[in-house]
């Protein structure tokens, strides 16, 4: 009987000493998921040079951003007014007028510089449309910065 106690107390002795040292319900590390970086800001020249029709310029992808500023530079050698608006697209080659701010700036007619700054997104490109009241020539120097 004492060497039928003896036992179990080292059976139990070394499971507890087991179940210390390796517990058996501890469920594995996990280490802490990495978030990827934004993207970094994009900086596009939409247009330098001069038009003297009315102009859709080309689209660009803005899918993985969430704002755009535009920055414009308008010189005319003669009298024309101009007229500056965005247009999106789902990536289908159908250009729809952007919902929240269609019209940018609206009949610029001296040379003149500006800013149009936090525009959101929609769609998965976007264009700028240059609308001029006549075929004098002007040009519309076009930046937009994409910003996440």
């Amino acid at each position: 009987m004492k060497m039928q106690r003896l036992v179990t107390t080292l059976v139990l002795l070394a499971a507890l000493v087991i179940g210390v040292v390796v517990p058996l319900s501890a469920a594995p590390v996990q280490p802490d998921p990495v978030q990827a970086a934004p993207p970094a800001a994009r900086i596009t020249t939409i247009n330098s040079a001069a038009i003297a029709t009315s102009t859709n310029f080309s689209g660009y992808d803005w899918s993985v951003y969430t704002a755009m500023d535009l920055f414009y530079r308008v010189t005319e050698g003669t009298v024309n007014t101009v007229t500056l608006t965005i247009q999106v697209s789902p990536g289908d080659g159908n250009w729809y007028a952007h919902a929240l701010s269609p019209t940018l700036v609206s009949d610029i007619a001296t040379t003149s510089n500006g800013y149009v700054g936090s525009i959101p997104v929609q769609g998965a490109q976007y264009r700028i449309v240059a609308t001029l009241s006549n075929t004098n020539s002007v040009t519309p120097g076009l930046k937009s910065v994409l910003r996440y």
